[in-house]
């Protein structure tokens, strides 16, 4: 590695040091739907320890998504079951990408009583109460930077694997370097990685041009539904599970849909409504220019980053869909009222 780690955001270094050399078994999890940024970071870490002779044991509350699994061709990560917690006796476990307790889904009570100690490495906001030690940097590209500073100040040395997992976490969670997340540091880290043999054009395309025709064709469907509100500033789709159905699909294929409607010109809020189950509504969230789409999600107790976050609401979709649209649109309403002010 070429870069010295920020070290600035924390005062837990060191012993988060200790606990890694003073054990030798450790868990590593992240949140329900794991990300290309959770499972980069999780898989990084991992391999990493791996090479100090450490026993990591991944565990995930949910399944990785397919369009994700070309991160992990060994299979190695485990979707949590009791046994399987029951057998993985580790010593201490990394809890990354999240910062909620909720988020980890069926995993939450049991890590929370676990008695181990636990570290959150993170760059959303922390909000308490979740760990016993924090690598928590809210300008962080990815939580990817923060393993990789993590790995350095381990002297842990970088692998072509390594590396490419840390990229793939960066290109997804910056949207491939357009992001206002984006900057100097991420460019340097790149460069880095870079250095050790792993080919961008590549790591792309497993990324984002590994897609059936059927889900393409589905996109068109969805897009057709699009709908536009505030003068053209919001566009919004939604996705019943009648929908998903009828076509093959599952809530899975419907990753990086909400992003497409960003790309109007008159467009600042993008939203997905998805239905994933009866009375389950996952709502997704893009934004661009100065217009912060985590301001809505965290009305319903959601999360996530400035132009890029989430909401998971229970209840009918129509409803959750009336209950969202009008927040957003109220918010949009101040935004303008307020931009137009300004420009006068």
């Amino acid at each position: 590695m070429s870069l010295t780690s920020d070290l600035s955001f924390s005062n837990d270094w060191k012993t988060i040091r200790e606990i890694v050399q003073n054990n030798r078994r450790f868990l590593i999890t992240t949140h329900v739907n794991a990300d290309p940024d959770a499972l980069g970071s999780e898989i990084a870490l991992a391999e990493g320890l791996r090479s100090i002779n450490k026993e990591p044991v991944i565990m995930n509350p949910t399944s990785i998504s397919r369009h994700f699994s070309f991160l992990d061709p060994e299979q190695r990560v485990r979707e949590y079951t009791e046994a399987e917690l029951a057998d993985c006796a580790f010593d201490a476990a990394f809890i990354l990408d999240i910062s909620r307790w909720e988020r980890l889904g069926m995993l939450a009570d049991p890590l929370r009583y676990c008695g181990k100690p636990k570290i959150c490495v993170d760059h959303h906001p922390y909000t308490g109460g979740f760990s016993d030690y924090h690598l928590v940097n809210v300008n962080a590209c990815a939580s990817a930077e923060i393993v990789y500073d993590l790995l350095n100040y381990l002297e842990i040395p970088l692998s072509k694997r390594i590396a490419e997992c840390i990229y793939v976490s960066i290109l997804a969670d910056t949207g491939a370097f357009t992001f206002s997340n984006t900057n100097a540091r991420t460019h340097q880290i790149v460069s880095d990685l870079l250095s050790y043999g792993i080919c961008p054009r590549t790591l792309y395309e497993r990324l984002y041009q590994n897609h059936t025709p059927e889900r393409l064709q589905f996109l068109g469907k969805v897009l057709g539904s699009l709908q536009f509100d505030c003068d053209q500033r919001l566009a919004y789709v939604t996705v019943s599970q009648a929908m998903l159905q009828e076509n093959g699909m599952t809530p899975d294929d419907l990753e990086g849909f909400v992003d497409m409607p960003r790309n109007c010109r008159s467009v600042l809020l993008s939203m997905l409504f998805a239905e994933v189950a009866a009375d389950d509504v996952k709502i997704s969230l893009r934004s661009k220019g100065n217009f912060h789409s985590n301001k809505i999600a965290l009305l319903f107790d959601g999360g996530g980053h400035t132009h890029a976050s989430g909401i998971r609401l229970s209840g009918k979709l129509q409803d959750v869909e009336k209950t969202v649209l009008a927040e957003a649109r109220k918010a949009l309403s101040a935004f303008l009222k307020d931009d137009c002010a300004v420009s006068a």
